[in-house]
């Protein structure tokens, strides 16, 4: 999948938003997904 993230860099960029978004979303509830400590 790395491979094919790398062709399509708009689509890469748009699940990373999407993540960010989902994280987001958890934090409001207190769940720290994915932990905040990871830096990927």
């Amino acid at each position: 999948m790395h491979v094919i993230l790398e062709q399509f860099p708009q689509l890469a960029d748009a699940i990373h938003v999407w993540g960010l978004a989902v994280a987001d979303a958890f934090r409001q509830f207190g769940i720290d997904f994915p932990p905040a400590w990871i830096n990927l």
